[in-house]
This record gives structure tokens, C-alpha cells and sequence, in this order.
């Protein structure tokens, strides 16, 4: 008898614990921390249904490309606010993993999720993190010319891998390269390895697309937040890795070692070896005299804690306004939270939904529209103004882009294993 009402018993907890998600959502026996993941996987089911064609992938692809642009004039000013760009990546993915953790257990729990967003976070972190060590060195026009290589790269790897690469697009990546040139590249300072890290940034984002394209069709789209989460969590881990070594190391001696050893490698390696900074400030080569940016504050991390406890620990409604007030206005915390969650987390979970429609290299195509916006953004925000040079390459940029996405190519759909 007490066998079978142990059965018994099994079974009505089981059938409890196998409710419909509608059940779920209303069970009021449910926390609010419970059923935000749920809505969470509603909504992303409803856009998963609403993009279900190359169209509407494309629709999605040039509205996420808008808000990818924006990030240039959103954080102008703001990196140096946050100590530099390392730091003020190590905050934007910071916030972006907070705003997705409570869909992490349930990537964590799924191995085929719990691979593929880690790999997908392995390879962003790498372009990202050496995006912001370029930016060191390396103007921001430059750094967004190297970095057409990705719309190179794309098709030429998809190409390689079997997938077939119309003329047209090669044609319009060609155009694109040039329109790009003529829009951002100047004679901003750069260094050598300032330019080299750009590239390198390049290359993982390339990469991250084509790996992207295939966890795309690897993981099921109820699963697709699952995995953005889990690439957020895992940028942000080597961000905050990154920034904790390069605190360490001193970020301003090391931007000083960086510009000497791009001037003159010889005696920019004696003056390392010998551990005499000052004789590399000295050292002969071009004119690289780049204001070396802040370092993180040691004690900023731990203030920052601080002032979250008093928040949390606020004895009024009115007291935590005030400490909210003075948490958000030592660090750019806004901008951070932007980038971070609309402009990264967001834009990251879009591409993986359009790229079960579009291919990879086409997708490319389109984020070369991405200089373009930017100029864009900073000429009605920022006042900047354009040239004729800017004007000639916008129109490359567009034409090459609409070919593509306009001539209902056929590409083939690439398996990356």
C-alpha cells in the first residue's frame, strides 16, 4: 500500500511539475522572478513566428544595423568617462548579462546551448575586447575601415566551405570596400598594433557571423535567448578578466610600451627589457603622441559595490532615488546600459533569428550599411558635416548593400562544423 501511494504521489507531482506554460504563467503560486523568464520565451517565440522569411530577416537585419550605428554617437565621450574602453566594455556587457540572467540556468542546463554560447562568447569577446584595446592607439575612423575585412571575409570563407557565392555579391562587397574608404577613412594617428588588433577584431567578428549562422539552425529558436545569455555571461567574464589585467599592469604604461614598440621595435625592446618607460616616451618614429587614456580607478569597483548596497538598503522610496542619483552620475551607467542591452544583447539575439533566413555573406552585405548610419546619426546629433569624398562613398555603401539584398540571391546555406 505505501508503494503505491508513493507511485501515487509520483505521479500527481510529476503532472504538476509538467504544466502548459499558460498554467504556469498563471499559477499564482509563481514569483515575479519565475515568470520572467517565461515571458521572456514568449516574446521571443512571437518575433521567432513574425520573422519567418528572408524578408522579414532582412526587415530585421536593417533595423538591428540602425541600432548597431548608434553605438558610435551614444558613447561619444563615454568611454573616457568610464576610464576607457575597456572599462566601459566591461560595463556594457556587465549590465547585458544582468538584464539575461534569470534565462541562464536554462542555457546552463542544455549542453548543446550551454557549447555553442560559450563558443559564440569566446569569439565575440575576442573581437570585442580587441576592438577596445585598438581603439588605445588607433583612431575610431580607422579602426571602422579595417574592419570591413568582416564583408570580405564572410563570403570568402563561405566560399571556401562550399557554400556558392554569387558575382553580385562580390561585386557589392567591392563597392561597399570602397564606399567605407572614402566615407571614414582620414588621417586619424594610428600605430601598428593598434591597426593589427583591429584586424584581429575583424577577423572574430567575421567568424562569430559564420558560427553564428550555423548555432542558428543547431539550437531550436525556443532556445535562442538561452544562447544569447550565455554569449553575454561569457563576454563578460573576459572582459572583466581583461580589465582586471590590464589594471594590474598599468594601462598607461602599456599604452606607452604600445605606441614605442609601433615607432621603432629596437629600441622599443631594449627600453622594455631595461624596464626604462620614460626612454621609450623618447624613442624615434613618426608622430604617435596619443593621449594615453585613464586607468580604472583601483577603487572604483569597490565603491561602485558600495554604492549598490546602500541602493538596495535604501530606507525610502526617496533615499533610494538619491543614491540612484549619485550611483548613475560618476559613470556613464545610461550609455552603458544601451549599448549593452539594446544595442549588443539585443541586436546579438536578432541576428541569430534572422540568420535561419538569410545567409551569412548576405548578412555582411548589409551590416555594411553600418558606417553609413553611423556618419548619419553624427551629422543630425553631433553636427559633424560631410564631404563630397563622404557623400560619393555613402552612395557606394547603399548601392552595393540594396543590390544584394534586392537581387534575391540564392545562396547556399552554409554548415559550419
Amino acid at each position: 500500500m505505501e508503494r503505491g501511494a508513493g507511485a501515487v504521489a509520483k505521479v500527481v507531482a510529476s503532472e504538476s511539475t509538467q504544466k502548459q506554460p499558460a498554467e504556469r504563467e498563471n499559477d499564482p503560486r509563481r514569483s515575479f522572478a519565475d515568470l520572467v523568464p517565461l515571458l521572456m520565451e514568449r516574446g521571443a517565440e512571437t518575433v521567432t513566428k513574425v520573422v519567418a522569411s528572408r524578408t522579414g530577416g532582412l526587415i530585421v537585419l536593417n533595423a538591428l544595423t540602425m541600432l548597431y550605428a548608434s553605438n558610435g554617437t551614444v558613447i561619444k565621450g563615454a568611454e573616457e568617462a568610464a576610464g576607457g574602453p575597456l572599462p566601459f566594455c566591461l560595463g556594457r556587457f556587465a549590465i547585458a548579462a544582468l538584464a539575461l540572467s534569470p534565462l541562464l540556468p536554462a542555457g546552463l542546463a542544455n549542453p548543446t546551448v550551454r557549447r555553442c554560447g560559450v563558443e559564440m562568447g569566446l569569439w565575440a569577446a575576442l573581437a570585442y575586447l580587441s576592438q577596445a584595446f585598438a581603439l588605445i592607439t588607433t583612431g575610431a575612423g580607422r579602426v571602422a575601415f579595417i574592419g570591413t575585412f568582416t564583408m570580405i571575409e564572410v563570403p570568402l570563407v563561405a566560399g571556401l566551405l562550399g557554400a556558392r557565392i554569387p558575382p553580385l555579391v562580390w561585386a557589392a562587397t567591392a563597392s561597399a570596400v570602397v564606399g567605407v574608404l572614402l566615407l571614414e577613412a582620414n588621417s586619424e594617428a594610428s600605430t601598428l598594433v593598434g591597426d593589427g588588433l583591429a584586424l584581429v577584431s575583424a577577423v572574430a567578428f567575421g567568424l562569430l557571423m559564420l558560427r553564428s549562422e550555423h548555432f542558428a539552425k543547431t539550437v531550436p529558436p525556443t532556445a535562442s535567448l538561452d544562447l544569447i545569455s550565455l554569449q553575454i555571461f561569457t563576454v563578460a567574464c573576459c572582459a572583466a578578466v581583461g580589465t582586471a589585467i590590464t589594471s594590474l599592469l598599468d594601462l598607461q604604461s602599456a599604452s606607452t610600451a604600445l605606441a614605442a614598440i609601433a615607432g621603432a621595435p629596437a629600441t622599443a625592446v631594449a627600453t622594455v627589457t631595461s624596464l626604462t618607460l620614460p626612454a621609450a616616451i623618447a624613442a624615434p618614429g613618426p608622430d604617435l603622441a596619443l593621449p594615453p587614456p585613464a586607468a580604472l580607478p583601483p577603487d572604483a569597483l569597490a565603491g561602485f559595490a558600495t554604492q549598490v548596497k546602500e541602493l538596495i538598503t535604501a530606507a525610502s522610496p526617496a533615499d533610494a532615488l538619491t543614491r540612484l542619483a549619485s550611483l548613475t552620475g560618476s559613470w556613464p551607467w545610461l550609455q552603458m546600459a544601451y549599448t549593452g542591452v539594446v544595442s549588443t544583447a539585443l541586436c546579438l539575439w536578432l541576428e541569430i533569428v534572422a540568420l535561419r533566413h538569410v545567409a551569412a555573406s548576405e548578412v555582411a552585405m548589409v551590416y555594411t550599411l553600418e558606417p553609413l548610419y553611423s556618419a548619419l546619426l553624427a551629422s543630425l546629433v553631433l553636427q559633424e558635416e560631410w564631404t563630397i569624398a563622404g557623400y560619393m562613398g555613402a552612395a557606394l555603401i547603399f548601392g552595393g548593400s540594396a543590390a544584394v539584398q534586392l537581387g534575391h540571391t540564392d545562396n547556399d546555406k552554409i554548415e559550419v562544423n
